[in-house]
């Protein structure tokens, strides 16, 4: 439908003497194949619709939402179709990452990034070296959180589990990049490392507690 929508408001242009109107709209997808598969539909309708062939009730559809007759829709068509082939990719058809990121290039120089940035999609590609960073300034450096990473790979061990605890760095990781991650964030963002430690050994307690009760 998104497809339909888009030649139905291009003809209208079109049909006011405006046949480069379809450059002036823009058409979002989820991803780079729908982008590609509405692309093409579009030329195809429009190919068909300047060798005055109706394919899919495209036509009766036009003439309903237009209120054009045939014969200017068959013209707009062929014009929309010559003018796109020559300025494809004047077509605007895209990915919302891709359009977020052309917004974003524009204003880098106000928001303080190069011009030249990359987007990277995968968050892994993001996770692994961040993680790795991390352990490797723990270690040098020491402190509260070297000592709460060697805890926890202590605790591991204790469990009779792996103490390479870089695995589970990256999985804790992966759910900051979740939807609904922020709001967690946001409400515990005052909360300092040394609270944390006092939560975690509030629950502990509690869970040592539990177990004995079950077991009495």
């Amino acid at each position: 439908m998104l497809a339909v929508n888009f030649i139905i408001l291009s003809v209208e242009g079109c049909s006011k003497g405006k046949v480069q109107y379809y450059q002036r709209i823009l058409a979002i997808t989820f991803t780079n194949k729908a982008a590609s598969e509405m692309k093409e539909r579009i030329l195809f309708y429009f190919q068909e619709l300047s060798k005055k062939r109706d394919v899919d009730n495209i036509l009766q559809i036009l003439k309903k939402e237009t209120g054009l007759n045939k014969d200017v829709i068959f013209k707009a068509s062929q014009s929309i179709y010559n003018h796109i082939i020559h300025n494809y990719s004047n077509l605007s058809i895209s990915t919302i990452d891709k359009f977020t990121t052309s917004i974003v290039r524009t204003f880098a120089k106000d928001i303080g990034l190069s011009y030249n940035f990359s987007l990277e999609m995968d968050n892994d590609k993001i996770i692994k070296p961040v993680v790795a960073l991390l352990l490797n300034k723990a270690s040098k450096e020491g402190g509260l959180i070297s000592n709460l990473l060697v805890n926890f790979a202590l605790s591991k061990a204790d469990d009779g589990k792996s103490a390479n605890i870089e695995l589970d760095l990256q999985d804790f990781s992966r759910e900051l990049f979740k939807e609904d991650v922020i709001k967690h964030i946001n409400l515990n963002k005052e909360l300092s490392v040394e609270d944390c430690i006092k939560t975690r050994d509030v629950i502990y307690l509690r869970k040592n507690d539990v177990v004995k009760r079950i077991y009495n």
